[in-house]
């Protein structure tokens, strides 16, 4: 099946970036959308900005037999140890990293929490019924791999993956391409 080919997917979808995708998704021009847990409030708004609140559910990523796996990115924070104010650079990141500090930040938005306690606290999954499934995700996920050339290899596998998808290349070629790619960026 070639879902572009037979309109199951905008013709356009193809560049989206990730706000384009998420106002397609939110304005119910797409069946389909990968992104992050903070979207669940922009898609589930009851003010006439979603034509989707109440008509989409979130799932695991899928895989080959069950679901698949997610990569781990992160929000680190960090003090720079060149800040004069080290201690009280501290006691912010403790303060902002808190669990009392999460939950009123799950108050605001569906951004993830760090605590898994928050995803089984049922006032919280009443809000966010997708949280037991993305706590399954996060507790399956994987680091992302270590990539000294981040930008040059996330440009081999899109040039490619594009490839395939717009049928400038079957995927066969594709694939070897790519690897070929990645292999003389990880030499």
């Amino acid at each position: 099946m070639d879902g572009f080919k037979e309109g199951l997917f905008p013709s356009d979808a193809i560049t989206y970036l990730e706000e384009q995708g998420r106002r397609a998704f939110q304005d119910g021009k797409l069946v389909f959308m990968r992104n992050w847990p903070f979207l669940h409030a922009s898609l589930s708004a009851t003010d006439g900005s979603s034509k989707v609140a109440g008509k989409f559910d979130i799932t695991s990523i899928p895989g080959t037999d069950g679901p698949g796996v997610s990569t781990l990115g992160g929000r680190s924070l960090a003090i720079s140890p060149f800040t004069p104010n080290k201690a009280t650079a501290l006691e912010f990141v403790k303060f902002f990293t808190s669990e009392e500090q999460a939950q009123k930040r799950l108050a605001l938005s569906s951004r993830a929490p760090v605590y898994a306690t928050l995803f089984a606290d049922p006032a919280v999954v009443a809000k966010r019924p997708f949280f037991p499934t993305l706590l399954t995700s996060l507790n399956n996920a994987q680091p992302r791999p270590k990539v000294v050339q981040y930008g040059a290899t996330t440009k081999a596998i899109q040039e490619e993956a594009y490839a395939a998808i717009t049928g400038t290349k079957d995927t066969d070629t594709a694939l070897n391409d790519m690897q070929a790619k990645l292999t003389e960026l990880t030499k």
